[in-house]
């Protein structure tokens, strides 16, 4: 019997990795791991920015696993539309949560108001949500150009391990620079 929170998480893990051969891609656990990840980011009490990176990631984790569930281009640049599509939809939903918002001052040059002389507001979970979206293309990408280096990938779940990952390294980096 799981008596420990530890042995259940681990027979939990467990369990979804060994149901992981039906999914036939990498994408469904992404998916799970970069979600979890958001949870757990909001859980532990990190910040915005940092919570943002992990959903901006699940957005366009889902986008790619649509995407690769379509066996044809119908349309010109499809695949750019349903991973971007997915991604403001999954974001555009943070804006129904409160958040924060960064005050990014440019004071170069110019009059007082003009482009390059005014105080910009950002918010800070739309921004965190841009860069996770960012580095899980860039992890897809890193992914992909392996796999196609070795003719396969080089450890299980290596997809997995490389999005959750860089997922993660942003959103530290993030939660670091954007408390």
């Amino acid at each position: 019997m799981l008596s420990s929170p530890a042995q259940k998480w681990g027979a939990m893990v467990t369990g979804l990795l060994s149901f992981s051969s039906l999914a036939h891609a990498h994408c469904p656990l992404c998916a799970l791991a970069v979600g979890t990840g958001a949870v757990a980011a909001q859980y532990y009490g990190m910040g915005l920015s940092a919570i943002g990176a992990f959903v901006g990631g699940a957005g366009v984790v889902m986008g790619l696993m649509v995407m690769n569930k379509i066996p044809r281009e119908y349309v010109p640049h499809q695949k750019a539309f349903i991973v971007g599509g997915s991604f403001l939809l999954t974001i555009l939903t943070l804006n129904m949560i409160p958040s924060e918002s960064l005050m990014l001052p440019i004071l170069w040059v110019g009059e007082a108001g003009s482009l390059l002389n005014k105080a910009y507001w950002l918010d800070k979970a739309l921004l965190g949500s841009v860069f996770g979206g960012i580095a899980t293309l860039v992890s897809h990408g890193i992914h992909e150009h392996i796999k196609k280096s070795a003719g396969k990938s080089l450890i299980p779940f290596q997809g997995v391990i490389a999005t959750v990952l860089l997922v993660a390294l942003t959103a530290g980096i993030l939660q670091w620079a954007i408390p």
